[in-house]
């Protein structure tokens, strides 16, 4: 319908297990194939005792098989107890890099214990 946005939203991670003080990277995303290109949100779930930082890498290569080291932050020590619910689970909106590839990563900042990770990228 006109003067109505699509929005893609993408499983990124399903109760992903990651080690105390590591980090997983969620897939690649291709930007190009998604129709609004805008503002996104990463909606994610967090349990376990450890804490968690998300962040996103861009690539404009055609294959993306090096994306920039340098991440940055969506959202920084959440922990089991963060959230609106204290639950662990929150939404954060940011706006990236315009770019080809789009990727999320998780990294367990606490040194402490282990987390598991649920977690969704929505794209207008």
């Amino acid at each position: 319908m006109k003067g109505q946005r699509l929005i893609t939203n993408i499983q990124l991670f399903n109760a992903k297990a990651i080690v105390k003080n590591t980090a997983v990277e969620s897939m690649k995303i291709d930007m190009r194939s998604i129709a609004e290109r805008g503002a996104c949100s990463l909606q994610y779930a967090v349990t376990g005792s450890g804490t968690a930082r998300f962040e996103y890498l861009i690539s404009n290569e055609d294959t993306p098989t090096n994306m920039i080291e340098v991440a940055t932050d969506i959202a920084t020590g959440i922990t089991v107890g963060s959230g609106p619910g204290t639950d662990g689970k929150d939404i954060a909106a940011f706006t990236p890099t315009v770019s080809r590839w789009l990727q999320i990563q998780v990294t367990e900042t606490g040194n402490v214990a282990d987390i598991a990770v649920t977690a969704w990228l929505v794209v207008t």
